[in-house]
Order: C-alpha cells, then sequence, then structure tokens
C-alpha cells in the first residue's frame, strides 16, 4: 500500500490545485485549453465545487455531467469528469460511505457527454479515479433558476436532463396538474436538454452561497505523510459505522446541507500566508471537518432548521392535541425547532429595557429586566424620583389585556415595601409564587408576609389563614392602608405558594394544574377585574410556565383550541426569559396535555351517593360503569414507570434478599433511608420501604411490605430513626415461616440495637392495638472499659408508638368484606396522631401489608381524601390515587381496590354529621345568591356577608 502511495504521489508530481475549466458556451470537450501552471503560484488544494440544485424539477430522471479541470498534474492535459446515469435517491444514499475517496483507486476515467448527447472517453486510462463517486454524493436535485451563473471563464457547468415516464419518488408529495393526454406534465416523452453555464470572473463561493450553503470539499494537498494517510484511511472507511449508516437514510436535501464543510482560505488568503503555516493549518482544519462529531453537529444544525420550518402556524384543537404532543414527545427535535422560532420571533426594536438598564440597584438579576413598552409604573413617591420602577411587566392573555403581572421576587427590605405598594396600586387579589424561600442553599426569595401582621411603608399586611398542603401553601392576608381622603381601606389578598418546584428540576405536573384550578377557583370568585402578579426567583421561566398553562386552558374553555407556540411569541415579547429552555417549553406541553386527559374535577361530599357502588343499582349502572373504566385507563395510562436505574439500591447484590418480590424495589429518590448501624450487610441504609405523599405533608406514609426474617431489625431501625409514632398492620399472616412475627403480645424483645417492650395490648372486633415502647441501646466506652465486657449499657432515645392491627380482612380477600372495621383503623390511627406526644402529626405513619402493594393503597388514599374533605370540603379519588402511584406504582388495583374507596368514603360522610352541616350552609348559601335579583339583594353584599362570615373580615371601603 505505501509503494502504491509513492508511486501515486511520483504520477502526480506536485499535486497542488484542481478546478473547473474555461469551455465554449454549448461546447463540452474532453480536453480544454489549461492555464500555464504559474497561475497558482502559493501552494494549492484539490477543490470540487458540489452543485446541490443542477437538475430541473420536470424532470423523473436526471443525468448530470460536472466538468473538471485536472492542471494540477503536470504530465496530462486530460479532462476529468463526472457522470451519473439514471441518478434516484437510493443510489446517493448508497453511494454516501464511499464520501471520502481513497485516491489511491485507479481506474478508466469517466466520460463526458458532449452538447449533442454523445459521450466521450478520457485520452489517458492511468489517472486517478478520484472524484467519481465524490461528485455522485454531491449531485442533488432542484431548480436550475436557483443556481446562478458563474463570473469566470474559470469554470463552466454541463447539465444534460433527459426526462421519460419513469416514477419520480421524490416528487410524490408535489401534486400537479394533468395535460390532455392523461399524464403528468412532468412525465412527458423523453427529451434531451443541455445546459452550459458560464460567466467571466468567479471564486467558488459565489455559487455555492447561490445555491443553499452547498459544499466546497478540499482534500489535503500531500499525502506524504504516513499518519495522515492512515487518518484519512480511517474516516474514509471505519469512522462511526453507526453515524454513517444513519448519514444513508436521510435525504439528498439533508446531505447537501450537511457537508458544508472543509472550508479553507481562498487563493488571495493563501498567497499572504506562509508555506509551513498554511500546510499544519489547513490539515487541521481538513482532520476537523472530516471528523464523525463535525459531521453529526452540521447534520444536527439541518435538522434544527427543518424542525423551525414544521412550527404549528394556527391554534390545535383540543381532540387532537394530546395525539399531536405524543407524536412530537418522539421526537425532540421538534420542540427545539418551535423554541429556536420563538426566540426569533423577538421584536428587538420594540423589546428595549433602557429605563430598567439605569436602576441597577432595583433588579436582583440584571439579564431579566422588564421592556419599557409594558413595564409596570408605580405612583412616584415624594422625595424619591425613581419610585415609579419596579421591576415587573404586564402580560396579556388570549382573553384579555394586562391580565398577569411577572415581577422577580423580593430580595431586600426595600423591594418588600415596593411589592405590596404594587399589590395595592394594581387592585391584585391574587399572588402566586412559584420558587422556595430557601432552595440547595440558597435564598431564593425573602419571607415578604408576616407570620401575624407587619407594616410595610403604607400598607399593613395581616396574616389571617394558612392552609398546608402537600406541594402548596395558600395564605389570606388582609391589606390597610389610611388615606387622607377615603379613610381606612381595606382588602383581601390570596397568596398561593408552591413548595414542590424545586431548583435544576420540574414538579409534579399533576400538582401544577392543581395549583392553577385553586387560583382560578379564588379569581372566579372576585369582581375585582385586577391582574394575577406572578413572580419566581427571577421572574422569568417558572412564572412563564404558569401564565401559558392558566392562558392556553382559558382559550380551551373558550374557543376548545390550544395554541402555546403563539402564546410562547407573546411571552417572549412581553418579558425576557419567560421561555428559557426547551425543557421547559416541552414541561407547558405536557402540562396542558394532561390537563386536558385528567379532566376530572373534585366532586362535592354529597354527591358520593352517585359514585358508590352501594347506589348503582338506584342510578344509571351503565353509565358510572363506563366513567369508572375511563378513569381507570387514565391512571394506569399516566402512571410513570420505573426504570432499573431508578431502583438501583434495591437492585444492588447485597439487598436483593432483602425484597419479597423483585419487581416491587423502590426509587432511591423516595425511598427512606436507615440511619442507625445494624446487621451485618454491607449496605445497612436499605429496606424496601417507599415514601408516599399524602393530602397536607410531603412524605405523610412510609408504605412497606411485611419484614422478612434477616429485616425484621430493619424494620424497628426504620420505626426509630424516622421518629414513626403510628404503624398500621393490613394483614394477619400466619405462615411464621413465610411471614416472622415481628410484634408479641406482651414482654420484652430485642431485635438488634433495639429493645422492644410491650406496654399494653387490646383487642377489639375487628382490629387490635399494642403500645410500643423502643428503646435504642448505647454503649459507654468506660463502662466496658471498667467491666471488660459489653454487658454495661445505657437506654436512651425512648420511642413511643401505637401499632394498630386489622382483623377481619381475610387473606384471600382484595377488599374488606364491609367498610367498618376500615373505618374504625382510620379512626384510631388518626386520633392517636393527634395526641401522641413529640408533634407526630409531623412524623410519617408507616402503612405494611404482606407484599407492601395490596390493601396499602386504599389506606392511603382513603386519609388522603378524608383530609381533603376536611380542609376543603369536597372529594377527588381520582387525583388522589394517581399522586399515591407516582412512588409506588403498584398501589390500588383499579378492578376492585378504586371501586371500594368510593364506598368507603361515603361510610366516613355518613358517620360525620359536621359535613352534612356544611353541605346544610352551604345549601343555603346557594339559594342566596340565586334570588340576588330579588329588591334589595345584590350578589355583591351576599358574597361579602360569606367571606364575612368565612375570614371574620369587614370590608372598611
Amino acid at each position: 500500500m505505501e509503494q502504491q502511495h509513492r508511486q501515486w504521489q511520483k504520477q502526480c508530481g506536485r499535486f497542488r490545485y484542481l478546478t473547473a475549466q474555461p469551455m465554449a458556451p454549448g461546447v463540452l470537450s474532453s480536453t480544454p485549453p489549461l492555464p500555464p501552471d504559474t497561475t497558482c503560484g502559493a501552494p494549492r488544494s484539490v477543490t470540487i465545487c458540489a452543485f446541490g440544485t443542477v437538475a430541473s424539477t420536470s424532470s423523473p430522471t436526471a443525468t448530470t455531467s460536472l466538468a473538471v479541470g485536472n492542471h494540477g498534474i503536470r504530465h496530462s492535459d486530460t479532462m476529468l469528469a463526472v457522470k451519473h446515469q439514471e441518478l434516484q435517491p437510493t443510489h446517493v444514499r448508497k453511494s454516501l460511505s464511499s464520501f471520502f475517496v481513497n485516491p489511491l483507486a485507479s481506474g478508466d476515467a469517466a466520460t463526458v457527454p458532449t452538447s449533442s448527447g454523445s459521450s466521450s472517453s478520457s485520452s489517458s486510462t492511468s489517472q486517478p479515479r478520484i472524484f467519481e463517486q465524490l461528485a455522485l454524493n454531491t449531485i442533488s436535485l432542484g431548480s436550475l433558476s436557483q443556481l446562478e451563473a458563474p463570473e469566470t471563464p474559470d469554470a463552466n457547468l454541463s447539465i444534460e436532463v433527459t426526462t421519460n415516464d419513469d416514477y419520480w419518488p421524490w416528487d410524490n408529495d408535489e401534486e400537479e396538474e394533468e395535460d390532455g393526454g392523461g399524464k403528468s406534465a412532468r412525465h412527458s416523452d423523453a427529451t434531451v436538454n443541455t445546459t452550459v453555464i458560464t460567466s467571466e470572473a468567479w471564486p467558488p463561493r459565489q455559487i455555492i452561497t447561490s445555491a443553499y450553503r452547498l459544499p466546497v470539499l478540499t482534500m489535503p494537498k500531500r499525502w506524504k505523510h504516513k499518519i495522515a494517510y492512515r487518518r484519512f484511511r480511517f474516516h474514509a472507511a471505519s469512522a462511526d459505522i453507526k453515524m454513517f449508516s444513519n448519514l444513508r437514510k436521510k435525504s439528498s436535501s439533508d446531505l447537501n446541507l450537511v457537508f458544508d464543510m472543509f472550508r479553507g482560505p481562498s487563493p488571495t488568503d493563501r498567497v499572504s500566508a506562509s508555506t509551513g503555516n498554511l500546510h499544519r493549518r489547513r490539515k487541521k482544519i481538513s482532520w476537523q471537518a472530516m471528523s464523525p462529531n463535525h459531521i453529526q453537529k452540521q447534520l444536527h444544525l439541518v435538522q434544527e432548521e427543518k424542525a423551525m420550518q414544521a412550527a404549528p402556524s394556527q391554534p390545535i384543537d383540543a381532540a387532537k392535541f394530546v395525539a399531536y404532543v405524543t407524536e412530537r414527545r418522539k421526537k425532540r427535535i421538534l420542540f427545539k425547532g418551535e423554541y429556536l422560532m420563538i426566540q426569533r420571533s423577538i421584536d428587538m426594536q420594540k423589546c428595549r429595557s433602557d429605563v430598567a438598564s439605569t436602576m441597577d440597584d432595583r433588579n436582583a438579576y440584571p439579564d431579566t429586566l422588564p421592556y419599557d413598552y409594558n413595564r409596570v409604573i408605580l405612583h412616584t413617591m415624594p422625595g424619591d424620583e425613581n419610585s415609579h420602577y419596579i421591576n415587573a411587566s404586564y402580560v396579556n392573555s388570549w382573553v384579555r389585556e394586562k391580565a398577569y403581572v411577572v415581577t422577580q421576587a423580593v430580595k431586600t427590605k426595600a423591594a418588600n415595601a415596593e411589592f405590596w405598594r404594587m399589590i395595592w396600586e394594581l387592585g391584585s387579589n391574587c399572588i402566586v409564587m412559584l420558587t422556595k424561600v430557601f432552595d440547595f442553599m440558597r435564598v431564593m426569595c425573602a419571607q415578604y408576609w408576616p407570620i401575624t401582621s407587619a407594616q410595610f411603608g403604607e400598607i399593613e399586611v395581616e396574616t389571617l389563614e394558612t392552609k398546608t398542603y402537600a406541594h402548596f401553601v395558600i395564605r389570606t392576608f388582609r391589606l390597610k392602608r389610611l388615606d387622607e381622603y377615603k379613610g381606612l381601606e381595606s382588602r383581601i389578598v390570596k397568596h398561593f405558594h408552591f413548595t414542590e418546584w424545586e431548583l435544576d428540576s420540574f414538579p409534579y405536573i399533576s400538582a401544577f394544574i392543581e395549583l392553577r384550578r385553586r387560583v382560578r377557583q379564588h379569581t372566579e370568585k372576585c369582581f375585582a377585574d385586577a391582574p394575577i402578579v406572578v413572580h419566581c426567583s427571577n421572574g422569568a421561566g417558572r412564572s412563564g410556565a404558569f401564565i401559558a398553562l392558566d392562558a392556553n386552558l382559558e382559550l380551551l374553555k373558550k374557543t376548545g383550541q390550544i395554541d402555546v407556540f403563539g402564546y410562547a411569541k407573546t411571552m417572549v415579547n412581553s418579558r425576557p426569559n419567560l421561555v428559557d429552555s426547551v425543557d421547559q417549553y416541552q414541561f407547558i406541553y405536557d402540562a396542558l396535555a394532561e390537563a386536558i386527559l385528567c379532566n376530572v374535577q373534585p366532586i362535592a361530599m354529597h354527591r358520593l351517593k352517585d359514585r358508590s357502588s352501594m347506589y348503582k343499582a338506584k342510578k344509571d349502572r351503565q353509565v358510572m360503569e363506563v366513567q369508572d373504566n375511563h378513569e381507570n385507563k387514565l391512571l394506569i395510562m399516566l402512571t410513570p414507570t420505573l426504570r432499573i436505574g431508578d431502583c438501583a439500591g434495591g437492585h444492588r447484590l447485597e439487598n436483593r434478599g432483602k425484597n419479597r418480590d423483585v419487581m416491587v424495589v423502590p426509587p432511591d429518590h423516595a425511598r427512606p433511608y436507615l440511619q442507625t448501624l445494624h446487621g451485618e450487610s454491607k449496605d445497612y441504609t436499605y429496606i424496601n420501604a417507599v415514601e408516599v405523599d399524602g393530602f397536607t405533608r410531603k412524605g405523610e406514609f412510609i408504605v412497606t411490605e411485611w419484614p422478612k426474617a434477616a429485616t425484621v431489625d430493619s424494620f424497628w431501625t426504620l420505626v426509630f430513626d424516622h421518629g414513626c409514632h403510628t404503624i398500621v398492620n393490613l394483614s394477619n399472616q400466619g405462615n411464621e415461616k413465610q411471614y416472622p412475627t415481628f410484634i408479641h403480645n406482651k414482654g420484652k424483645h430485642t431485635y438488634g440495637p433495639f429493645v422492644v417492650e410491650i406496654l399494653n395490648y387490646h383487642q377489639y372486633p375487628a382490629i387490635t392495638s399494642h403500645m410500643v415502647k423502643i428503646m435504642k441501646r448505647t454503649f459507654m466506652i468506660s463502662e466496658i472499659m471498667q467491666s471488660g465486657s459489653a454487658q454495661q449499657q445505657l437506654e436512651a432515645e425512648v420511642r413511643i408508638c401505637c401499632l394498630i392491627q386489622v382483623r377481619m380482612w381475610p387473606i384471600e380477600n382484595k377488599v374488606p368484606l364491609s367498610t367498618s372495621g376500615l373505618i374504625d383503623m382510620i379512626k384510631m390511627a388518626r386520633s392517636w396522631r393527634k395526641r401522641a406526644p413529640d408533634r407526630p402529626e409531623t412524623k410519617p405513619t408507616i402503612v405494611l401489608s404482606h407484599n407492601g402493594v395490596s390493601r396499602c393503597g386504599i389506606f392511603v388514599a382513603a386519609n388522603v381524601c378524608i383530609d381533603q374533605m376536611d380542609m376543603d370540603h369536597e372529594v377527588d379519588v381520582f387525583h388522589a390515587v394517581k399522586m399515591i402511584r407516582i412512588n409506588r406504582p403498584q398501589l390500588i388495583d383499579m378492578k376492585d381496590e378504586y371501586k371500594y374507596l368510593y364506598d368507603l368514603m361515603l361510610h366516613w360522610y355518613m358517620t360525620n354529621p359536621e359535613y352534612r352541616a356544611f353541605d346544610e350552609r352551604e345549601e343555603e348559601e346557594k339559594g342566596l345568591v340565586e334570588n340576588t335579583s330579588r329588591p334589595g339583594s345584590t350578589r355583591a353584599s351576599v358574597k361579602s356577608n360569606k367571606e364575612t362570615r368565612k375570614n371574620k373580615v369587614v370590608y372598611l371601603n
């Protein structure tokens, strides 16, 4: 091979420069006149001009000839040319692997067709066939009108176009009118057309610029270095086979744009460069351009360009939106294409921040400044000429203008007073906060609200009520301001604080949708047409996600359509960075798709009869069965799938024996880690248990399986380390070999480093209860040294917990025989949590069954629904089940346990008279509202009376 390489070098001599040669118009010659070698005094390179749009659009089959002059090979005056008969897309793809042609291949020169259609052979048959395959891969189809004529006699392009009746696969998407003969206009009889393009002065880059960004291939000048030749062979034959096979599948238009590379300096630039530096620089550029990574980057840019053209041009119907999002999830680059189009839509003339750029002390984030045309302007305060400025922007919705005000987080005491002054001047009654106060060792936002009451400038803020949920907190504020003309004014403002959105992550979509539902539930009751104030840490991405969700759902409510792309362009022209990443943009799509799918609203407590199986005989059984099946399918479809990587801890070799079922393993981000050293396992932190969120607190429950003989110590370690005061056992197993006893009726028992003592034991018809004291044994080193043994110990860190076990639930039944026994268990567990020491309401409740899946879901979901009934006087079984299945997808059997939950909730409602009393008051108030048409009664007065009774608030207007 090396000998062939040396022979080839000797034959070619000074392998310098090769480009298209001059020809007379309309004539193709195999022996054109060659300029003297002195025309290229600087070191030259082999250059091929690849024209990407050289075939007529009216031809089913194209034969293209490219005349290439060869005046770099000194001993030959031969005109090399390339030709490809019956060019088809498959040929282009198959020949792609030969794009980097081995220069040592030898063979006959290609033939060149003349203007009359005949072809002439090369005068020499020993020249290397360097450009044959290369040209085949750079020729593509297009329109001759898109190819500008060269401007110099140094280049000619000869195109021979032959049309026939063959099917043309690249034009099958275009519809053309048929002529009188019944054939398409482009399927005419065979004809031959030859076109020669000539001009006066032409550098190759000009024609390439006019033909879409097509490639100029520059190959190294000499192959005298062995390492250079080997690197070339590596890239040509064995570089990233998978990537090249993917490229073969691309269309011809993609390939023309992908291979826009190998651009070197022009001849003029090369004259001024030194010879040595030129060699090194050209080699470096050539090898970098020929690398697979570079080609892959170029292909990715092409795909982005095509994805931008696929952006939607009109709103999408709600019936098609879920399918639209599902299809786009398969090709994530389509989301990126829309995102890039959104960024390009920013009107730089309109979106200027001249005023904000001069207020450095009032901007916590200099990269997020409000635009001048829509910024919020406050009243100027005496003595402060800049008090009119605050970093806040108006944003329109689809329904009305200035529907939202997006601002940054409060960081200083001065900004705190400005924030509340803005709330007062805007007349807003709703604040949405989408960041934590403290997140990952960073202060994201100051706590700008008081615990009880505080004065901020001229405004007094008083906290009336605080409701804490698992993923957000709802606060009610009363704002007071003394006006010299109006006297004392008072307003009520709701504050929705979303605590689920952590830094560099995305929240549960269900929780995000629920927050928006509660915000709209509040604003629809308010009659003031004031904007919703939304803020995160910098007033950018998270705020944009919320208002995009809200605005599109409002559009859906009005028109039945959704336009994420159109509204995103509105947002980025209203405030910088409201759509700050592709991930956030896709999150908006996912949230809207789930909101459309899960359009299951909470129901009033008195309507539980409509969903209970005990009353279905009196109702339309078929309709209720259809609704249950629909909800079951949605829950199965929306339940996340845990991968092995998500549950890596449970699949480790030392932990496999701690699992009863290898398919029921907790995810690492939601499993409780043990802290006390126990046992002989290498990983003493693992137990097959998972944290499940409740309605009012995250990680309110720990769901686990019946401990094995080797994990009983781990079970009591879990109880002690996590301070659990309540243990609910939903199984009553009799096989002690398979399900060993971990609790006794009396006495003390030692489990690893813990001593468990039974304080009392009670047995009821349906349940049993154990009062347990857990003591952790700790050794004193001084006592061990004195006694010479480890018998001396110190008992400390005592825990008191209550273990409640069900009795009337047969092993073979998926649900209990009745609801009474489980209702008693729930009441006892909730009662103990309220009166146990050490604030047990902040500690998790352990729920276990024989396999950690069956029965546990019923108890957890029932408690979630009961808390919802207590706080909001409504029930949402669907979303309760959906939430608890996030960390353990196997919870709740869709056939039996899901239906049983409605019966259980109805029983709970019927046994609590305070619920029925609340419903009666609601009916009375509803009747008052319906009778507002009577003289002397107004809707505003009824609402004022209702709010006064609820919050004990007196409006002083």
